[in-house]
């Protein structure tokens, strides 16, 4: 039998925190600092662009593995939530979806090779000082070092951050992508927040960022460190409300084919989600 009171393991703690907060009793603190670090007006971090990387076919003419994946662009939950932090931060947050930029020629073409060109397209004509990915599916990893790479190729001065459900399963694999600067282990609000504080405030990051929960990186000597996801968000009411006003939802919705009932609402409807977890259907 476990002895609850010699659990060091974060995951483990977590689980038992969860079922004595169901139970109405938990006595931990429901505040995560991490979300509120801003910096202050004269940071060199300002600009950041989060990518959402396509889910779509990787070559023409190849099966998807699911149905309508290449027709339908779901919104982007993920980016919208980590820009609504960045913002109350004092961030500049911006959101590209390749995908949906490409949308009107690749559902006639079905060419991927128009989506990575508007990828490279936007790299080149907009100013950003950080560029965060997010990767939701692992079956899609090919776009999301295709965009790390992208950005190194046009500037190799600019850091990049690979975060979501892909690099969270396999986190120092990811890291052998030279193009990677900093993995995000699971929910990236708070990682986020701290990394950019930390590298604002203390540019030469050897030792500011080594306690930075959930964050992924390789030190001076060039090894990866793992620091242990410590920064669990307990209070989801503590995240502003996703910054649906950075992108056109009205463009995501048209993009839901289909006739019917269902499809008809789909339409007129976006992702929402009341905890934290897969936003389809998967089980862990």
């Amino acid at each position: 039998m476990t002895d609850k009171n010699n659990i060091t393991d974060p995951r483990q703690i977590l689980q038992e925190e969860i079922m004595k907060s169901a139970r109405g009793n938990s006595k931990v603190s429901k505040i995560c600092y991490e979300l509120s670090l801003d910096p202050g007006p004269n940071r060199k971090i300002k600009n950041i662009l989060i990518i959402k990387s396509p889910t779509i076919i990787w070559q023409k003419d190849q099966h998807s593995i699911s149905t309508n994946i290449t027709e339908e662009v779901p919104e982007p939950l993920g980016p919208a939530y980590l820009a609504a932090v960045l913002r109350k931060n004092g961030y500049n947050p911006m959101i590209f979806d390749p995908h949906l930029e490409a949308y009107d020629e690749y559902i006639l073409k079905q060419d991927p090779d128009i989506v990575r060109n508007k990828l490279t397209e936007r790299l080149k004509n907009i100013d950003y000082d950080i560029v965060g990915i997010s990767s939701m599916f692992t079956y899609a990893y090919k776009w999301a070092h295709f965009c790390c790479s992208e950005v190194k190729k046009i500037n190799a001065d600019i850091p990049v951050i690979l975060g979501g459900g892909y690099p969270t399963v396999v986190l120092k694999e990811v890291m052998n992508d030279k193009n990677i600067d900093y993995v995000v282990e699971g929910e990236g609000e708070a990682t986020l927040i701290h990394l950019l504080y930390e590298l604002n405030k203390n540019p030469s990051k050897t030792t500011a960022i080594k306690n930075i929960g959930g964050l992924i990186y390789r030190n001076e000597r060039n090894e990866i460190i793992h620091n242990e996801r410590t920064n669990f968000i307990w209070n989801l009411d503590e995240i502003p409300f996703p910054a649906w006003d950075l992108v056109d939802l009205n463009r995501y919705l048209s993009t839901y084919t289909g006739s019917g009932t269902a499809h008809e609402y789909r339409k007129k409807t976006a992702i929402m989600i009341t905890e934290r977890g897969c936003p389809f259907k998967c089980t862990f």
